[in-house]
């Protein structure tokens, strides 16, 4: 790997991650050895790129938003939630509104939450229109090539590109070529997408950016591929940092962005939160605001010091409309933040400007990673799926148990039945059954087939087909209409679909996450299945296809699911 991509994935680690190993950064670039990598953190550093420390090194921007605050923010009483593009998203905001949560969204507006966020189709189609009088001034009507580095993933930077090509359509009066490429919202990926995309396609003169990641990944791209900038107009959306603005005040090929001013959006959701905790009437969407700057305008609301830009105090009070935050009166509360990308400024603005905020308001604030807190939440769902699965199992019952993820829940509550026969071809499964003492524990035997303990294969095969359940309680990867059930695994699909194959009735539990999908190794056809026990997280479209192909559905956490155990 030649040198300047070696320096943007060690870079693009940091600008994300804050800091790095040597080991990690040879891992990530791969094919070079620790004394290359660290050779490069020299260099580096000589530049002013970073900072080495022993064993690696850090960026030289503020260090991500880590996670903050003591507490769970399940016991926030106001949860500000992101973009997540996930079944994060679906977990986190379905177990929020069941514990009774008050939900803010940031950046893109989701289901049962008030909105708080930037208008991103106006924003982005105002800078589409600044950029289209750019080419016209310069180009007349020649027809713009322009290449969209966004983020599809989610919905707020989809808007934001629909509306810059919307934009720069009506101030041009002509319809560009937009060549588009998926960043995926990260330094590395974008800057080789983009690169690419230049290579192939010399006559784009014009980059766009969803964010400070994307604009900043484009224009490196563009040196890279040796474009001479002053033949590129970029623009971009944020402004979360000083990068985007000290390449602004460059005045070279980043003409203008459009600022969103994330210590503003910190500051309004802070305010929002205490009018909800005080039981004000808000809106469902707030609108924060945003601006087009550019080389010549950006002092008109940053100011830079020796070592960092910051946004000035009447730019802030102006822009936050002397908005005030009231205390709250009584106890306080707690508001909580699910960080999307801590290592973006993004975040990290964000995440400072509302801890400050929210001690004015006497709240106390938590942030959290969103992949910890789904660990937690998704927890805490498959342990009610369980509970209402084992209510199904009724005492003497010969059964098949597969439960998967659901293992050890499973396994902890069949201690309420008395004299089970278990049968099992999962080691771990086998061992919780035993230990419970109250029931009959049979491991199948047979050859190792997964990491899990899983055991399949002839012997196993044999074992299971001497077998006549009452039923088979069990959990797979995915399942939906059309594919029926499925998994991952081709051998674990054969041990499932025999132990089916010989029960007199099939009971799956799934989360929402695995509802809907399909997974590489088919198992078994919808019909196969007599009941599904899932969680209100699941989509009622799904739920609603399901039971119409033959299934009881139960929703666990769900009081009006009419399904009941059989006597």
């Amino acid at each position: 790997m030649i040198q300047i991509e070696r320096d943007h994935i060690i870079l693009g680690t940091l600008t994300t991650r804050g800091v790095a190993s040597v080991r990690e950064l040879q891992e990530r670039i791969g094919s070079v050895s620790e004394v290359t990598v660290r050779r490069d953190l020299v260099r580096l550093e000589r530049g002013g790129q970073l900072r080495r420390t022993r064993g690696g090194a850090t960026s030289l921007s503020p260090a991500p938003a880590e996670p903050s605050g003591e507490g769970d923010i399940a016991d926030a009483d106001v949860l500000v939630l992101p973009p997540l593009s996930s079944h994060w998203s679906r977990t986190l905001r379905h177990n929020a509104i069941r514990r009774g949560q008050k939900l803010i969204a940031e950046s893109a507006p989701q289901d049962g939450a008030i909105y708080v966020g930037p208008d991103n189709h106006a924003a982005g189609r105002t800078l589409g229109e600044r950029a289209g009088r750019d080419w016209a001034e310069r180009r007349g009507q020649a027809v713009a090539h322009i290449l969209l580095v966004e983020l599809r993933a989610l919905s707020n930077t989809r808007d934001r590109a629909a509306g810059f090509v919307e934009g720069f359509r009506a101030a041009t009066g002509r319809e560009p070529v937009v060549h588009s490429v998926d960043g995926e919202g990260q330094y590395a990926i974008a800057f080789r997408a983009a690169a690419d995309a230049l290579e192939a396609y010399p006559e784009i003169t014009v980059l766009f950016g969803v964010n400070d990641h994307s604009i900043v990944a484009a224009l490196e791209a563009a040196k890279h591929v040796g474009r001479a900038e002053r033949t590129l107009a970029a623009y971009s959306i944020g402004v979360e940092g000083g990068v985007v603005l000290d390449l602004l005040a460059r005045d070279g090929a980043l003409r203008a962005c459009a600022a969103l001013f994330p210590s503003v959006v910190g500051a309004i959701t802070v305010a929002t939160a205490v009018r909800l905790l005080n039981g004000e009437r808000v809106a469902r969407a707030i609108d924060t605001p945003w601006a087009v700057v550019d080389a010549r305008t950006a002092g008109d609301y940053y100011v830079r010091d020796a070592i960092c830009w910051t946004l000035r105090p009447d730019a802030a009070r102006r822009l936050h409309g002397e908005r005030k935050i009231l205390s709250r009166s009584g106890a306080g509360g707690t508001i909580g933040l699910v960080l999307h990308y801590p290592g973006h400024d993004w975040y990290r603005n964000l995440a400072g400007s509302m801890r400050e905020r929210a001690e004015t308001a006497g709240l106390h604030f938590v942030a959290r990673n969103p992949e910890d807190q789904y660990t937690v939440e998704i927890a805490e769902t498959r342990q009610r799926i369980a509970a209402s699965a084992v209510e199904w199992i009724r005492d003497g019952e010969t059964i098949f148990l597969e439960p998967g993820p659901f293992a050890e829940p499973i396994a902890a509550l069949l201690e309420q039945r008395r004299d089970l026969t278990i049968i099992t071809s999962s080691v771990p499964t086998f061992r919780s059954a035993s230990r419970c003492g109250r029931h009959r524990a049979i491991l199948t035997g047979g050859e190792s087939i997964a990491e899990d303990g899983l055991l399949g294969g002839t012997i196993a095969f044999a074992a299971i087909d001497i077998y006549r359940a009452d039923r088979i309680l069990l959990a797979a990867d995915a399942v939906d209409r059309s594919f029926g059930l499925s998994c991952l695994d081709e051998r674990r699909a054969e041990v499932l679909r025999r132990m089916i194959a010989n029960a007199r009735e099939t009971t799956l539990v799934a989360d929402h996450g695995q509802v809907g999908t399909q997974a590489r190794a088919r198992i078994c056809p919808i019909d196969a299945i007599d009941t599904l026990i899932t969680d209100s997280g699941t989509l009622p479209l799904h739920r609603a296809d399901l039971g119409k192909a033959g299934l009881r559905v139960v929703v666990a956490d769900d009081h009006r699911s009419e399904a009941v155990p059989a006597a």
